[in-house]
């Protein structure tokens, strides 16, 4: 990549976005049909590719809070799956550009992102293509991103070699809490979900818990 233009894209990318994805041709991004919102995230890959690595980790919060919003639509039908692999394939390069601290930094939001939904509607192809990326980042680069792995609320189940082990509650208790103040807003939705199903899976485990233990303090 030219050095001057990934520059120039690394000062203005904040700007760039607005025009290209979020506020295109004056059409705001909630207007604009499944179509549309897939071209605007092509082009947002296309620019995200222009930036260096600091510069990506510097923007990752945007460019990951654009990319989990396209892929929770829950809507069904062609159009949906069209942007839902594009999504997927835009979160994909956007991943491939973190350096490793950053990547560490960003691993929640995402895998939340890239995970498969129960959402009733939720495009299947969703789900297909991001399989490929979930097994890279939890099982072949597990060793190095083994610290943030803590930091997804809920591991899929459905990618071979991803450790679903079941923690003791009370660990799982101290690691959730934390994430319900995480940077990412898709990342605070998906813990208190898995707060909430824990609390619920698991009520004969946390009565034994609260009586054995007077200092759990269950998050409210």
């Amino acid at each position: 990549v030219d050095q001057a233009l990934s520059s120039f894209v690394g000062r203005r990318f904040v700007h760039l976005v607005h025009a290209v994805v979020v506020h295109r041709a004056g059409v705001p991004w909630e207007k604009a049909d499944r179509t549309e919102r897939a071209a605007r995230l092509r082009a947002l890959a296309s620019c995200a590719e222009l930036l260096t690595p600091t510069d990506a980790a510097t923007h990752a919060p945007k460019v990951l809070g654009i990319l989990g919003a396209a892929l929770d639509d829950t809507a069904s039908g062609a159009e949906a799956e069209t942007l839902a692999a594009v999504a997927v394939d835009a979160l994909d390069r956007f991943a491939s550009l973190l350096p490793d601290e950053a990547l560490r930094a960003h691993l929640a939001a995402i895998v939340v992102a890239a995970s498969p939904s129960s959402k009733k509607g939720v495009p299947r192809a969703r789900c297909r293509r991001a399989r490929d990326l979930l097994r890279r980042l939890l099982v072949d680069r597990r060793d190095a991103l083994e610290s943030a792995i803590c930091t997804i609320p809920t591991l899929p189940d459905t990618i071979d070699g991803v450790d679903t082990e079941q923690r003791p509650l009370r660990s799982e208790l101290m690691r959730l809490a934390p994430l319900l103040d995480a940077e990412a807003p898709a990342v605070r939705v998906a813990a208190a979900e898995a707060l909430a199903s824990t609390l619920s899976k698991r009520h004969e485990d946390l009565t034994k818990l609260m009586e054995h233990d007077e200092e759990i303090d269950v998050p409210p």
